[in-house]
Formats: structure tokens, sequence, C-alpha cells
């Protein structure tokens, strides 16, 4: 598989694919550490491991200052290019290269090889297949079961 090239069906392919956390015990651990921050800031990082020994990050990040703003991530640990990313309630507009369409307030990122960035395109959560989300501990868990990370 080319990473720096996936085609679609390998992406969804590899989104649907069983991924287990390296260390289940300390991702649990801090999983549950930085979710129960309730209002604080939140930088979760940990390794998770698929099905044919594919190594991903798994980020949660939310700022100190506005909790109802944050960020999921799974991508590539060798090649740094993300599978998935969720932005719920981001401060900046985000615009789609090639089409130009202005995405305002949360959207998600899928790994796409029409460009070097493979997430710069963003799908309005609205128009995506990813539930409406609010609440960062209900966002995690619906990106858990959409990306089939098993904790």
């Amino acid at each position: 598989m080319d990473f720096n090239n996936l085609k679609d069906e390998e992406v969804r392919q590899l989104i649907n694919r069983l991924k287990k956390p390296f260390n289940s015990k300390k991702f649990n651990k801090r999983y549950q550490e930085a979710i129960n921050t309730l209002l604080n800031s939140v930088n979760f990082e940990e390794i998770v491991v698929d099905s044919d020994e594919i190594d991903y990050v798994v980020r949660i990040y939310r700022g100190r200052l506005d909790p109802s703003r944050f960020s999921i991530h799974i991508r590539f640990k060798e090649f740094q290019h993300h599978l998935v990313r969720l932005d719920i309630n981001p401060s900046q507009r985000h615009m789609n290269p090639e089409t130009n369409e202005i995405i305002v307030g949360s959207h998600l990122h899928i790994y796409s090889n029409l460009h070097d960035k493979k997430d710069i395109i963003a799908i309005p959560i609205e128009k995506s297949d990813f539930p409406m989300v609010r609440e960062l501990e209900d966002a995690v868990e619906k990106f858990f079961v959409y990306n089939n990370i098993n904790r």
C-alpha cells in the first residue's frame, strides 16, 4: 500500500479496519484522565495498531480558552498523513481547494490523494456520514466507532 497515494477504497478499508491501543491499560488510563478534565485543556496522544500492524497516532486536543472547540484525529505514525480529522467549532473558516467552497463551522477531513496535504479537503459535518456532536466525550466515542478503534 502506498500511504502517500491511497485510493478512496483503500482509505475506507483502513478506516473500517479494527484498531486497538498499543498498550490498552495506558491508553485507557490516559484517556480517562484527559476526558475527566471537564472544561480544562486536553492534549491526549496515543498509539493504536490495526490488524495489519499499521501504527497510527490518535490525538484529542482542546485548548484552555474555549471548551466547545476541539479536534480529534487519527494519523499514520510513519507518514504523518491524517486518515480522519474532526474539527468541532473551529475558530477559522476553511476554504477547499479547487471549488473555493468556504466551510464555516464543524467539519470532517478524510484522507484524499488529490493534494500533497492529504487532509486539505473539509466536509461539513451535516454533509458527511459522521454523526452530529457537540460535546468532547460524545465526539470521541463516535470518532472511535467511526474509525473502528476498540479501547
